[in-house]
């Protein structure tokens, strides 16, 4: 709500969308965004399952996702007419303290044990994902199993001056 009003407040018109809303205020802002009374809606991962609005031209995330699957799912939502779109992931370091609270209070007891040990995994994968130096396109889908060229041509590292490094180097 706060970035939502912060937006407005600089002449950008946008709404907001959170599970802490009534139904009635969900669908209003969903309705102001698909109709284009507003450009930008400001959304938790509340927003969004179901939506097929094909002009999405952006998709930016204010905080770290808590799994590849998720952000795939996200990012996806851009550009589903073929024409560009770009997806931009914003994160600071405090996501991932976020995202460890979360995951400390995802469940007890054994099954919650391991629920928390695969929430962890899928944090380690997305921290190793911003912090990469190699393509951003080709790490993902080696995540979903998938082989690619090591350069898309397009993600930020490769559009960085000194380009991805090989697979297995550092910096």
């Amino acid at each position: 709500e706060a970035l939502a009003k912060k937006l407005n407040k600089n002449g950008i018109p946008a709404a907001f969308y959170h599970g802490g809303l009534t139904s009635c205020e969900r669908e209003k802002s969903q309705e102001d965004w698909i109709r284009g009374r507003v450009r930008l809606i400001v959304a938790t991962c509340a927003f969004g399952m179901g939506i097929d609005k094909p002009d999405v031209r952006f998709v930016i995330h204010y905080n770290l996702p808590g799994s590849m699957e998720n952000y795939y799912q996200e990012a996806g939502r851009a550009s589903r007419d073929g024409r560009p779109g770009e997806c931009i992931l914003l994160y600071n370091i405090r996501d991932v303290t976020i995202n460890r609270f979360f995951i400390r209070r995802a469940g007890s007891g054994n099954k919650g044990e391991s629920l928390q040990e695969m929430l962890r995994q899928d944090l380690l994968v997305m921290q190793d994902y911003v912090s990469c130096h190699t393509c951003l396109r080709a790490f993902m889908l080696r995540y979903f199993g998938e082989e690619t060229e090591p350069f898309c041509g397009k993600c930020s590292v490769c559009l960085s001056d000194t380009g991805p490094l090989p697979r297995g180097s550092t910096l």
